[in-house]
């Protein structure tokens, strides 16, 4: 079976949250649709939670009810999952480059506050 490619924005997301939902989607999905019937009581528990009515409890079922509910968000709001860029270290305007400029226009601007 093809692996799911994560498909919301990775900063939401911590690096094991990510690597469940991809390893997992498609049998959550399946679960939390109907498609498949839960067997044990804890996919019982996985559904419920899913559908709200219970509260997630495990790492599993609060990491979907967390997906499901930012996909939802997404939804309503597509500019959201548009995935933010960090400046490399070796770029032309960097972090660091960053800072000081805004050092500098804070000292411009209390100066001339002051004034």
């Amino acid at each position: 079976m093809k692996k799911f490619e994560f498909d919301l924005n990775k900063s939401d997301f911590q690096d094991q949250e990510i690597k469940l939902i991809e390893e997992n989607y498609y049998w959550y999905f399946a679960l939390n649709v109907g498609k498949l019937k839960p067997v044990t009581k804890a996919q019982e528990q996985f559904v419920l939670a899913a559908e709200g009515k219970l509260q997630p409890e495990t790492f599993e079922e609060k990491t979907w009810c967390r997906y499901i509910a930012i996909k939802r968000q997404n939804a309503l709001s597509p500019e959201r999952n548009v995935p933010l860029k960090r400046a490399e270290a070796d770029t032309f305007y960097n972090r660091e480059m960053a800072k000081q400029n805004r050092k500098q226009m804070f000292r411009i601007i209390s100066k001339l506050h002051r004034e």
